[in-house]
Order: structure tokens, then C-alpha cells, then sequence
């Protein structure tokens, strides 16, 4: 079986340069302080619950996308607008979070042995008029392996087309259209910054097609659908707490560095009660719990695609400063305008099939080497989530709901969310979303675009065609004091 996928982190930034500097070495000395006996981790599971309790049906996350984005504007913010990031990641302050992020981009690699591949990229796009701190881009570049790349959005043509290029390569071509060249508001960009990740991993213990069979999966909505079931067995990690009420086996990737794990509700519509309940500790007591069983595995066939806006759920977590037009403080970034962001969308998706090698290479040197004597049954016909992880870092690289198999997933224009997006900043998005919302693995895209203000604005250049356009639901920053009040559709005048 094969796993692939890949994310996008792209800010886009409207400024004007003013004389500012950034130590690389420099503490926020007023940040608030490490909270003892909270992990660093620990952001990975309130972030997917609470993206899981407001969106019905498939639901999909790359926690350290999502973390490493927040990181790199953590470096660019200041005042309460980095207190926020900082108290939500809990970092204890800027060197921390360089150290953090620094070991995390180091450890997300391919594996030794190249049977598992995974690619991290992060570029800050340019335009020649734009000005930053030269200490910003130290940071991104010795802490996040972030490259510098001009490109001069009053050529919008060319400045796509130098994006689109990266971002395909850095995704194997699974993103080939990150920027539209179309988009007639290319021409007001002066920053983009962007953060990819990339997965596509091997089953140590594969499926054979020959045994996946038609079989009924039961929704949460009390309704059954036919779903092609995956088989196999063998030696897995294993647990089950009745207590929580659920399920926990461990599928390594080959090559030993990246494993799955899938948590199945014991009863059939226990998915919900399982999300509100979970708790870090659980999950990690769960895991130093699991044992080697012989395990007979059944795993549904899915393909999911979705595009989300996580402003709301980020708000939820206390984020909520770089969203106010009036509060935001992102100085660093920019070196001159004070921007807020407006909008941030994560786009994703996530492939499983029975493709992959039959070559073991088993390492499970973190988990309890007990080997049990009754065979279990896990057999995934209900709701169930699953997370990626590398085993040696304990990095969550992917987390996800899956509800239906069957369903690809609602585009941009199915999102209500997309399509109210002149509603006030403060308002809470559309409580209804269509079945199978997943927001990130094959193709995950975060967007903010910064609009210059009306007294110091560029015109376009050139007024571009409006159809056809992929990136329609973006993240907009624009500048303190536009008169402009809410998020709009790139698609207006």
C-alpha cells in the first residue's frame, strides 16, 4: 500500500520598506513563560480536535505544516500578536522556537534507506520593491531552511510562473498550480512565503489486491455504503483501552522512521464521543501500552481532497491577534506596513491503496517489545481516525477523520465558507459543510495575500481573465487602515 501527500504554507504580503532590524540572536524577553508539564506536542491533538468537532465527514491535517507556518510568523510578529502563537505552541520564546523548528526541519527527511520519501521546503518570494529585515531572513533561512527567491509580481505572468515552478517540483508535481496566473491581484503581491511538505511512504507489511473485497462501511450519519476493504495479516502493535473506548494498531512504513496508526472506535458510532474525549496523555499512554499481536487488518480504499479555512479554528486556540485589522502586529515580516491576516485556507489530500513493497525492515524500538498469544480483529468498517508519525522524532506529520471512504471530498466552490467570505472578520464560519471536509496531505495549500492600502496601493498592471481560476478562497493581509472591513473572494473588482 502506498501513502502520498504533500502541503502548502503560502503568505502572501502587501508592504512598504522602513528601517528595521532583527537580531538573529535576540529573546523576547516579555513573552510569557514555558508552561511546565505541557509538551510541545501537545498542539498537534487540540488542533485536530477541534478541527474534527466542526467540520462533519472526512477531515485531514499536517500538524507540522501547520505548526512551522505559525512558527515562521511567531518570527515575524511581536507584542500580543507573538504572545498568542507562543502561549498556543508553548514556546518559551524565540530561541526556543528556532531550536524546536531547527530539530524538526533536520528530522523530516527521507529515510536512510530511501523507501520512504519526504520532502520539506520553505521559500520567501520577493518582489524587487519589497523591503525586509535582514534578520528575518536570517532566522527563516538557519532555522527553517528557508530560501530567498526575487520575483516581480508587476510582471504577474512571470511571478506565477517562477512560483508554480517551485511549488510543482517541491511537490512532485502533485501541486501544479499554486498561483494563479489569472489572478488580476497578482500585480498588488510584494512577499509570498511558502512551506511544502511532501510524503509518499511504503507499507513494511502490504495488502494484496486479491483479497480486497466489496464490504459495508458504516457512516456516522447511520447510513451504509460498499467500500473496497483492503486485507492482510501479520506481527503489529496492538492495544485496546475499553476504557476510552478504542482500538490502536501500529502499520510501519518501510525502512523503520515513519509509522501509521489507526484508532477505531470499539463501538460503531463512538467516533464522536472518542474526538471529545482523546487527550494527549491518552494517546501517548496508549502507545506506550501496545504490544506485539498477530493482527488481522482490514483497511478501506480512499482518495479524499478537500480545501478549508483554519482562521476559525486557530481563534478557537487563542490565536486570534494577527486576524484584527486594528491589533495585529507582524513588523518584522513586512518592515514597514502594520498587516493583519485575514484569511488562512489549508488545502489537502490523502490517496491509500494496496501498492508497496514486501520488504521488511521493522523497527519498533520505542514500543514494548511483548509479544501477545491471542490473534486480533481490526477490521475498519466504522469511522476511524489515523495519524502519521516519525517514530524517532515523535512528530506528527499528518493527522485525519475519515467518515466515508467513498467520498473525494467538496471542492473550494462546495465550501460555504468560500462562498460568504464578505461576512465581518469576528464571524464564526457556516456550521454546515459538505460531507468528507478535509483539510491536508496530497495537495494542502495555506494561502495569505496581502493588498496594498487605496493612499499607497500598485495598480494591476493588466486586468487578467477570471475563469478558470484554482485558488479562488485565499489568505488576505492587508494593511492597518484599508477601508476595506471584510474578506473577499479574489474574484471581486
Amino acid at each position: 500500500m502506498r501513502l502520498a501527500g504533500c502541503f502548502l504554507g503560502v503568505i502572501l504580503v502587501a508592504s512598504f520598506a522602513t528601517t528595521f532590524a532583527l537580531d538573529d540572536n535576540e529573546t523576547d524577553t516579555s513573552v510569557v513563560p514555558f508552561k511546565q508539564g505541557i509538551r510541545f506536542d501537545d498542539f498537534d491533538l487540540r488542533f485536530c480536535k477541534a478541527l474534527y468537532k466542526s467540520r462533519p465527514g472526512n477531515v485531514a491535517v499536517s500538524p507540522v505544516s501547520v505548526k512551522l507556518l505559525l512558527a515562521m510568523i511567531y518570527e515575524a510578529a511581536a507584542g500580543e500578536s507573538a504572545r498568542e502563537i507562543q502561549t498556543a505552541l508553548n514556546l518559551g520564546g524565540n530561541l526556543e522556537c528556532r531550536n524546536k523548528f531547527r530539530a524538526i526541519v533536520n528530522s523530516l527527511v527521507t529515510d536512510a534507506e530511501g523507501k520512504c520519501e519526504l520532502k520539506l521546503s520553505s521559500r520567501l518570494f520577493i518582489d524587487p520593491k519589497a523591503s525586509y529585515s535582514s534578520g528575518y531572513r536570517r532566522v527563516l533561512y538557519t532555522h527553517f531552511n528557508a530560501e530567498i527567491q526575487q520575483a516581480n509580481f508587476s510582471f504577474p505572468l512571470e511571478a506565477a510562473e517562477i512560483i508554480n515552478s517551485w511549488a510543482c517540483n517541491a511537490t512532485n508535481e502533485k501541486v501544479q498550480q499554486l498561483i494563479n496566473k489569472n489572478d488580476p491581484n497578482l500585480s498588488s503581491m510584494l512577499v509570498v512565503l511558502a512551506n511544502t511538505l511532501f510524503f509518499r511512504g511504503a507499507w513494511e507489511t502490504p495488502f494484496n489486491p486479491d483479497s480486497t473485497a466489496k464490504e459495508d462501511f458504516h457512516k456516522l450519519d447511520g447510513t451504509t455504503v460498499r467500500v473496497d476493504l483492503m486485507r492482510t495479516k501479520g506481527e503489529f502493535f496492538f492495544t485496546k483501552d475499553e476504557e476510552c473506548g478504542f482500538k490502536l494498531v501500529r502499520m510501519p512504513y518501510q525502512g523503520g522512521k515513519y509509522s501509521l496508526y489507526l484508532i477505531l472506535p470499539i463501538e460503531k458510532n463512538g467516533l464522536l464521543q472518542l474526538v471529545e474525549e482523546l487527550t494527549p496523555e491518552g494517546i501517548r499512554e496508549a502507545i506506550m501500552k501496545m504490544q506485539k499481536a498477530d493482527v488481522t487488518l482490514a483497511l478501506p480504499k480512499f482518495s479524499v481532497k478537500q480545501k478549508t479555512d483554519i482562521k476559525s479554528i486557530l481563534a478557537e486556540m487563542g490565536i486570534t491577534k494577527i486576524f484584527s485589522q486594528s491589533e495585529a502586529e507582524l513588523p518584522k515580516l513586512s518592515r514597514g506596513n502594520n498587516l493583519h491576516v485575514s484569511k488562512l485556507v489549508h488545502e489537502a489530500g490523502l490517496d491509500v491503496d494496496e501498492t508497496g513493497s514486501t520488504a521488511y525492515a521493522a523497527t519498533q524500538a520505542q514500543l514494548t517489545p511483548k509479544m501477545q498469544t491471542s490473534s486480533e480483529m481490526f477490521v475498519v468498517n466504522r469511522p476511524f481516525l489515523l495519524f502519521i508519525k516519525d517514530d524517532t522524532t515523535e512528530t506528527v506529520v499528518f493527522a485525519a477523520k475519515i467518515d466515508d471512504p467513498l467520498s473525494g471530498g467538496a471542492s473550494e466552490e462546495d465550501v460555504p465558507e468560500a462562498r460568504a467570505l464578505t461576512a465581518p472578520l469576528q464571524e464564526k464560519p457556516a456550521s454546515i459543510y459538505p460531507p468528507n471536509f478535509f483539510p491536508s496531505t496530497l495537495n494542502e495549500t495555506m494561502m495569505l495575500m496581502g493588498k496594498l492600502n487605496s493612499s499607497g496601493a500598485l495598480e494591476a498592471t493588466q486586468q487578467q481573465d477570471r475563469e478558470g481560476r484554482e485558488s479562488s478562497v485565499i489568505m488576505r493581509i492587508p494593511p492597518k487602515g484599508s477601508k476595506n472591513t471584510s474578506t473577499r473572494l479574489i474574484t471581486e473588482n
